[in-house]
């Protein structure tokens, strides 16, 4: 347990999410198996208008392990809230969270016993989704590239296996759980500056440090809500100018893995993939930017 107690903490960047979709996310963190007493949630409403955050207040306020924050500012991406929110938090291992998604009942217990009995710093599960109808698209692979007849690999830094881990669903904050003390020993929280990639930035700089990563292939701990109001789903036809930028952002993030020493030959695919069908598809880009 942390210094007051809190098993775990979860972090959670709130912006102007639909509180129906927000009520799902709320049931999900105080119906853990683990206890609410011993989870802290730390919700950080982020550039939100005074509905929601009293929407937020007023929903929350019967549990006194559930801290919400407003933050105002000009950063526009959740590394921000994210890392207001780590900074206020007390627990000893840290989950993220967004606001229209779920945690499965037993994620907080049968992760963090897991990382107990390893003394891991850093823990991969899995995730599964859930789409509010056929007209919303899948972004994120959530396909296991582990052995799901294993309940716990145990990854040492050099591993072959580790390689595995770099695909856009496992570098996302969603499907992992760290040690607060290895986070505050590295003094990591997710770079403010990137508008792309952020997520998977921060997962690079955890795996440079980590020496020990568990990998969880039947844990399924996390519920991806795919909506209409998600804001992939919202991002419209790119301009050459945000293409610019996140062949900036993820170049950053490339460069970032290769020093690290992680394989990154699998992802470098897919951002390529994805960059080069966004600057074909782009109306607006002459021959020359092209």
């Amino acid at each position: 347990m942390s210094e007051k107690g809190y098993l775990a903490s979860v972090i959670t960047p709130f912006h102007n999410t639909d509180l129906g979709y927000f009520e799902k996310a709320l049931d999900s963190v105080v119906n853990q198996t683990a206890g609410i007493e011993n989870v802290e949630w730390v919700i950080t409403v982020h550039n939100s208008e005074d509905s929601y955050l009293q929407g937020v207040r007023e929903m929350t306020k019967d549990y006194e392990s559930i801290c919400v924050y407003e933050l105002h500012n000009d950063v526009r991406s959740a590394s921000s809230p994210r890392n207001y929110a780590l900074d206020r938090a007390h627990g000893k291992y840290v989950f993220f969270l967004d606001s229209d998604d779920r945690l499965t009942p037993e994620c907080i217990r049968d992760v963090t016993d897991k990382m107990e009995a390893t003394a891991a710093p850093m823990a991969k599960f899995r995730s599964e989704e859930e789409r509010e109808d056929d007209d919303v698209v899948e972004f994120v692979d959530h396909r296991a590239r582990f052995d799901q007849t294993k309940d716990l690999i145990i990854l040492k830094k050099g591993d072959h296996a580790v390689k595995d881990i770099m695909t856009i669903a496992n570098m996302t904050p969603w499907c992992q759980a760290f040690r607060r003390d290895f986070l505050e020993e590295h003094h990591m929280r997710y770079d403010e500056r990137l508008h792309f990639g952020e997520d998977g930035m921060f997962t690079i700089t955890a795996m440079k440090y980590a020496d020990t990563v568990i990998v969880l292939p039947q844990t399924i701990g996390y519920v991806y809500f795919i909506n209409h109001d998600s804001t992939l789903q919202q991002m419209g036809a790119p301009t050459p100018e945000s293409i610019l930028q996140m062949s900036n952002n993820l170049s950053m993030q490339m460069d970032a893995g290769i020093h690290a020493g992680l394989d990154m030959r699998y992802i470098f695919w897919v951002y390529a993939h994805d960059i080069a069908g966004m600057i074909l598809g782009s109306p607006q880009m002459t021959a020359e930017q092209k």
